[in-house]
């Protein structure tokens, strides 16, 4: 009886869940170049490229799939969560306009800044956890480690606060406004550099966030600065 339901199992995983969960990337593929990339090209090169990561390896040992993968995938899950929750939920209170969800022209048109700088911020502080962890960097223990665990709520409580912050901060045609890109957009360098700079000791190493640190607030300024008349 356990060999019939390990089977069935077995047969449940590959028909469902492997088949279900190739249907966004392969739409994904095909929207990034519709006419090059087929939906059936597009589910091909989601196999290809969940082979080349070579699944296995993050099944070797429980520590490397649970804090290697589990936990890591969760810091990038936990702001998409926030950010949706808090524009769905608080922001919007649970109404949208679905016809204009899908209107080049219509209200939800353009690229909200305010909703990618705080996936972006709500990211970094899980990145040094997950370095260590994935053995990338060497160091004493210290505070980006110990949130590392809680990455999926830190990251979740950090871009719902900054997205709700941001969203009602500025009027609709700043946050979708290119200016508004390259403000976040340095930002976020500055906070790469100020946390690669605490979590990475080693001169040498410095380097990345001085530059970080530099670039971010260069593209700060480029983004304040008044266009002239």
């Amino acid at each position: 009886m356990a060999i019939v339901s390990l089977i069935g199992v077995g047969i449940a995983t590959l028909s469902v869940n492997i088949a279900a969960n190739v249907v966004s990337p392969a739409n994904d593929f095909a929207n990034l170049a519709p006419r090059l990339i087929s939906f059936k090209t597009g589910g091909l090169i989601t196999g290809l490229l969940g082979i080349a990561m070579m699944p296995w390896k993050l099944l070797a040992s429980a520590d490397t799939y649970i804090f290697n993968w589990l936990v890591g995938y969760s810091a990038l899950l936990g702001p998409i969560a926030g950010i949706m929750i808090a524009d769905y939920w608080v922001l919007r209170r649970r109404e949208l306009d679905v016809p204009d969800l899908y209107r080049p022209t219509g209200r939800y048109a353009g690229v909200n800044w305010i909703a990618l700088g705080a996936l972006v911020i709500g990211i970094l502080p899980n990145v040094p956890g997950f370095l260590k962890s994935a053995h990338l960097i060497e160091g004493p223990e210290n505070f980006f480690d110990q949130i590392y665990v809680y990455a999926w709520f830190n990251g979740f409580l950090l871009a719902f606060g900054l997205y709700l912050a941001g969203m009602k901060t500025l009027p609709r045609r700043l946050a979708t406004a290119p200016t508004s890109g390259l403000v976040l957009a340095g930002l976020s360098l500055m906070v790469v550099g100020l946390i690669v700079s605490w979590a990475i000791s080693g001169g040498g190493r410095y380097v990345v966030a001085t530059g970080a640190i530099g670039s971010g607030a260069a593209l700060l300024l480029r983004g304040l600065r008044k266009p002239k008349a």
